[in-house]
């Protein structure tokens, strides 16, 4: 996948009809979850932005749906393109791969985050800035842009091949990011493990473990595939790469909903409130069944009287 104009030649000339089906059915099947991940996560944005108090994790949280957002928008716009315009895919993709990179960069910062909240309770919960979050998301956004309009430019402006340029991104996404990832799961689950009687995690806790997991158990192929030379440029490696990215800035809302109804998916309730379940401060839970710092409207607040 480093070098597109390769890869898009092994796609484009696909010599067995296998490979011709196998390349149409998981481009259909990334460009359908691409359509449902841009859906939720402008949801779950829509909520936290503008129905919810803001908080520190909120902030990283609505950066995510964002990075995801882009990942998935500009991924399905590059899979619909790729066969009739190959120069407005090669920038698609290189912005697709830039929003995936800053997605794992804010998933890294919730890890970290949720690291430094079991290992050190007392401090986290005193020592917080709310500031803090909004100065690292400009950070992550603005390294982000400067990468992706540096790679446009150069093949736009002077024709560069964007695997000269794409190397930085790669690296980033198949290689330290997940390392740091697989390094705060380990941190989380031992942490865990030491201090669950002492200090019990929260539903954040619980939601930052299974978007860990689930990218660690599923993309270990994915990395692991085009990060050996022989299957970097293969259509397997480029197609399961659009699923497995797909699907994974698709499905934390699917987390969210699940959490926020304490895994009982009968239950009738605004969305929001599950939500505010999931993203209250952990040191602020309530018991009612409406938590703090949420705005109903009248048809939300019939719902959860009635539920």
């Amino acid at each position: 996948m480093e070098n597109l104009t390769r890869t898009a030649a092994v796609t484009s000339g696909a010599g067995t009809m296998d490979n011709a089906v196998l390349h149409y059915t998981l481009c259909i099947i990334s460009i359908f979850v691409c359509i449902f991940g841009c859906v939720k996560n402008m949801y779950i944005i829509w909520l936290l932005r503008y129905r919810m108090a803001k908080t520190p994790f909120r902030t990283y949280i609505v950066n995510l749906a964002v990075a995801d957002l882009g990942t998935v928008a500009f991924l399905a716009m590059a899979l619909v393109v790729h066969s009739s315009h190959f120069p407005s895919f090669v920038i698609l993709y290189a912005v697709s791969h830039t929003m995936c990179m800053a997605s794992l960069c804010f998933l890294v910062t919730v890890s970290v985050d949720r690291c430094m909240l079991v290992l050190f309770p007392c401090w986290y919960r005193y020592r917080q800035a709310n500031c803090l979050s909004s100065k690292l998301s400009f950070l992550i956004w603005t390294l982000a842009g400067l990468l992706c309009s540096m790679e446009v430019s150069f093949y736009m402006v002077y024709g560069v091949p964007l695997n000269h340029t794409f190397g930085a991104v790669f690296i980033m996404n198949f290689w330290i990011l997940p390392s740091l990832l697989a390094i705060c799961t380990a941190v989380l689950l031992i942490g865990l493990g030491c201090r669950y009687r002492e200090h019990p995690p929260g539903i954040q806790t619980f939601v930052v473990i299974l978007m860990l997991v689930f990218f660690l158990v599923l993309g270990s192929p994915c990395i692991v595939m085009n990060s050996l030379e022989a299957y970097r440029d293969s259509l397997l490696a480029f197609e399961f790469s659009h699923v497995f990215f797909s699907a994974n800035s698709s499905i934390k809302p699917i987390f969210y909903a699940l959490l926020g109804k304490q895994w009982q998916c009968h239950l009738a309730e605004p969305r929001i409130i599950e939500l505010q379940r999931v993203f209250q401060d952990e040191g602020n839970a309530t018991d009612g069944r409406v938590p703090m710092g949420v705005n109903l409207t009248a048809e939300e607040t019939y719902s959860a009287q009635a539920a």
